[in-house]
């Protein structure tokens, strides 16, 4: 089954054309992660996370405006998890006694609530993580350049001993 009949399109002919845009591409979506990074959430820049669980089914909406109250969570971020009674507290601090401040208050000035997790998450592993994000992040894209070069034989036609 043949939809074009007699076609005949110089993509060589327009390869500097191509090549240009590409580059052109690339550059800008460089600029772009260096002008608008990518934000960092808790797991690489530290802080803390609480699993909050109610009797009562609460919305994360109505939970972030009562932590918006309790200062070391004006920046915190409320996410339900599992259902409508369990909730999942990020908060941006860096040590445990934070956490523990945090902990105390919580119980003090939310009616009902059970802490079920309150867990301190260092930079360090957020580190190793970025790391090991960007390194994978090489080794795909050597890997995928690699597969490229010989599977269009352009590494292949160099090689003396190659058939």
């Amino acid at each position: 089954m043949e939809f074009f009949k007699a076609t005949e399109i110089d993509f060589m002919g327009h390869k500097k054309i191509a090549a240009l845009f590409s580059a052109l591409l690339m550059l800008i979506s460089v600029l772009s992660m260096v002008i608008y990074p990518i934000p960092m959430g808790i797991d690489f820049t530290g802080g803390a996370q609480f699993e909050l669980e109610f009797p009562y089914s609460v919305s994360a909406q109505s939970l972030h405006a009562d932590l918006n109250q309790i200062p070391l969570l004006k920046d915190s971020i409320v996410q339900n998890i599992g259902s409508s009674k369990q909730l999942l507290v990020r908060a941006y601090v860096h040590d445990n006694e934070a956490v523990k401040k945090i902990t105390n208050a919580l119980t003090s000035s939310i009616k009902d609530v059970t802490i079920t997790k309150a867990v301190f998450i260092g930079p360090q592993v957020g580190d190793g993580m970025y790391q090991s994000g960007i390194m994978a992040l090489i080794v795909a894209s050597l890997l995928t350049l690699v597969y490229i070069a010989f599977r269009f034989e352009c590494v292949l036609q160099s090689v003396p001993f190659w058939p």
